[in-house]
């Protein structure tokens, strides 16, 4: 249960449900007038991403795609979100659970 004024934290990861957490997020943030830490995990070990077959420098370029989309989407006018890309070595859910906190 999210209270006002208290971030809601959602992850991305470039597919169609990352996005639609977003959307759903945002949504919620601007309804409670909170604000949003929209994450995206970018490490060796994210095995769920959709570009992790490729090289190290390719899969940062595909993170930081998903970051800019994400401000894209997020549009210059919202002032409830941040976007963070963090590159970490753990699993996506324990850095969420790390940002939620």
């Amino acid at each position: 249960m999210v209270r006002k004024g208290q971030p809601i934290v959602v992850g991305i990861d470039g597919t169609d449900a990352g996005w639609s957490a977003l959307e759903w997020a945002l949504t919620r943030a601007d309804d409670l007038q909170c604000p949003l830490r929209v994450v995206h995990v970018c490490g060796p070990d994210t095995a769920l991403l959709p570009f992790a077959e490729h090289a190290d420098g390719e899969r940062q370029r595909q993170c930081e795609a998903v970051v800019l989309e994400a401000r894209r989407r997020i549009g210059a006018e919202s002032g409830v979100a941040t976007v963070e890309m963090a590159v970490d070595k753990e699993r996506p859910s324990k850095v969420l659970q790390e940002r939620a906190e």
